[in-house]
């Protein structure tokens, strides 16, 4: 895989969630693994469940972030890096 700009990603994690087919998606992937009725920490007290519980949830908050990003913002942010 080629090494792409954070723009880039973000540019591309928008036009993948953007459509009904991704927001269908992204609906399923906050009922599995969004927990935002309920805690990560299983009832029966598993810490390993909720490590993984978390995996989870830290997935779809980075999909969230990006699917946010000010596109325009990451550009600048670049450019300024490598200038």
């Amino acid at each position: 895989m080629t090494t792409c700009s954070q723009s880039r990603i973000a540019a591309a994690y928008q036009s993948v969630f953007h459509g009904q087919d991704g927001q269908l998606v992204l609906a399923d992937l906050a009922r599995r693994f969004g927990f935002t009725h309920r805690s990560t920490f299983p009832d029966n007290g598993d810490p390993n469940r909720m490590i993984f519980n978390e995996g989870g949830r830290a997935a779809l908050i980075h999909i969230g972030r990006m699917i946010e990003a000010d596109l325009d913002e990451l550009k600048a942010q670049e450019d300024a890096i490598h200038d």
